[in-house]
């Protein structure tokens, strides 16, 4: 288990989760204070929603692998995939 690849990306599906529920606070998050009343449109607020969906599945395979690392590494490589290292004398 790679603890650190979970914890990534569990935060990485956190906050892309939050822009998914929340595309247009996040979206004015950073502009509220330069306009009055702006409100994003409904093609930024889509956009939003689909990269929010891409990285939260890249989030969520982050998860498994994390959990899933060692099982996938022995399923990988194997002994006989290593090459044998020869030094010269």
């Amino acid at each position: 288990m790679r603890t650190e690849l979970i914890v990534v990306g569990a935060f990485i599906t956190l906050i892309s989760g939050l822009h998914l529920l929340f595309p247009r606070f996040f979206l004015s998050f950073g502009k509220r204070w330069m306009y009055k009343d702006a409100t994003p449109t409904d093609t930024a607020v889509t956009f939003m929603r689909i990269i929010a969906v891409l990285v939260l599945s890249i989030g969520i395979v982050m998860i498994f692998g994390g959990i899933f690392a060692d099982k996938i590494h022995s399923l990988v490589y194997t002994s006989e995939d290593v090459p044998e290292i020869v030094i010269y004398q």
